[in-house]
């Protein structure tokens, strides 16, 4: 058993320093060159979606101050929700496709692009309208906040944003992920720019935070459609799609993709409600400062989450040739591993909790130090979960996932709930921390649940 370690340790460095050489060569050919060369942009181009949102969330946090901050907060928290309740994952299935009959039968690549866009786009329509149409009740029914203009404005932003990303897959399922990277870099300076010098212009002219999201919604639409025009003016140049007639689409065929989209969909819907159902829930009971604190806590945190991930996907590939008892020990070297980082960055974001709000954040969030403290929690096993939901997808059994997510979600709902009324009794800082303990609690939960089923099944 010692040997095979041995071998597959030896495996594992050989393909790491065969990775650098050809990085460092420039050295592409091959199946396994593409495949390099594409995970490193997809992996650049990651790091700059992270880094870019996490310096544009602190750049706004500071220029909104905690209470817009809270505002600005629960419109994204609304449209992801609303949102992802009707538009489902349709732009990620379709890269497995186009994938699997763009160089075999591009013809029915095209009719599967045709009618998951135009699936998409009749999706997206109607929940723009169910936010449109909702958005007089949410902010002076529900919420009671002056967001009605910001949820005008940010159901245009969400149409804009999902067309845009759209395009995106048909690029990447042909092995092209330079220009995908070419349009975060063009997005993330946008954004990193014409917001900022609107909020430093404008915020104080415009007065009500009313018009303030309004208007700074329209300018983060704007953000992604000079970004979605060049990506489709490259489409059309480049992609040989653009000119083909597509096939009819069979009965069987248009049956076969539904019973794909469904049960994703449902596991999509339910982690969109546990991302963001404890910002909802806050946003009916408490005033927007307090959203404001608990929002500035929680992009910290998901923020580090995010970068943690990055290393566990560094590491699978070394253990994805391997199959039962093989897989099983490279999936517990990797979970030890990501449990060592996840817990020294915890500690780290424990103690000097207070260091890092009063750094990025300033003084004003001070509130949200108590807050980072105990969301710092889901830094230990935030990471291990995503190594076993990747485990179970790569062993083709998502309905484990799938099953024990939405149990996780009923329980943060029903957590939520009772732990935000409790500490409203108390007053508004033990409601937030109410909201704070019933995501954690139900994470770990979905954490105990994958693990035990891990426990029963045989790779």
């Amino acid at each position: 058993m010692r040997s095979r370690i041995r071998n597959e340790v030896r495996k594992g460095k050989s393909s790491i320093k065969d990775f650098f050489i050809r990085i460092k060569t420039r050295d592409f050919s091959g199946y396994k060159g593409i495949a390099i060369k594409n995970s490193t942009l997809q992996f650049v181009r990651n790091i700059t979606t992270k880094v870019g949102g996490l310096i544009f969330t602190i750049m706004i946090a500071r220029l909104l101050m905690p209470e817009l901050y809270g505002l600005y907060g629960l419109i994204n928290a609304t449209l992801s929700l609303i949102g992802g309740f009707f538009t489902f994952s349709l732009a990620a299935l379709l890269i497995t496709y186009l994938s699997g009959n763009l160089e075999s039968r591009p013809r029915k690549a095209k009719a599967y692009l045709n009618y998951i866009f135009k699936a998409k786009v009749i999706l997206l329509f109607f929940s723009v309208f169910i936010i449109i149409f909702s958005a007089r009740w949410l902010a002076g029914g529900y919420y009671q906040k002056p967001i009605y203009l910001g949820l005008l404005a940010g159901s245009l932003y969400y149409l804009i944003v999902n067309i845009s990303n759209f395009i995106i897959p048909i690029f990447t399922s042909n092995n092209d992920f330079k220009i995908p990277f070419y349009q975060e870099i063009i997005l993330q300076i946008l954004k990193l720019t014409l917001v900022p010098i609107f909020l430093v212009f404008f915020i104080k002219r415009l007065g009500s935070p009313d018009k303030i999201l309004f208007f700074m919604f329209l300018v983060l639409a704007v953000t992604f459609i000079i970004p979605g025009i060049y990506l489709f003016i490259t489409y059309r140049k480049r992609s040989k799609l653009f000119k083909i007639k597509p096939e009819k689409l069979t009965r069987s065929e248009i049956k076969a993709f539904w019973l794909l989209v469904l049960p994703i969909a449902f596991m999509n819907l339910s982690g969109i409600f546990f991302g963001y159902i404890d910002s909802i829930m806050l946003g009916h009971y408490l005033p927007a400062v307090q959203i404001g604190f608990y929002s500035a806590a929680l992009v910290l945190v998901t923020s580090v989450i995010a970068l943690v991930s990055f290393s566990s996907s560094a590491l699978l590939p070394i253990f994805s040739r391997l199959k039962g008892k093989k897989l099983d020990r490279g999936l517990k070297k990797a979970q030890k591993i990501m449990f060592l980082i996840s817990c020294a960055l915890f500690v780290i974001t424990f103690f000097v909790a207070g260091i890092f709000i009063l750094i990025i954040y300033g003084k004003e969030y001070h509130q949200s130090i108590t807050y980072l403290r105990i969301l710092s929690l889901l830094l230990i096993v935030t990471p291990i979960i995503s190594l076993y939901e990747t485990y179970f997808i790569s062993q083709k059994n998502i309905k484990v996932v799938a099953k024990i997510l939405i149990l996780s979600t009923i329980l943060n709902v029903l957590l939520n709930y009772v732990l935000i009324n409790f500490g409203l009794k108390l007053g508004h800082n033990f409601a937030v921390i109410g909201a704070a303990l019933a995501t954690v609690f139900s994470r770990y939960f979905y954490f105990f649940g994958l693990w035990v089923s891990k426990k029963f099944h045989k790779a």
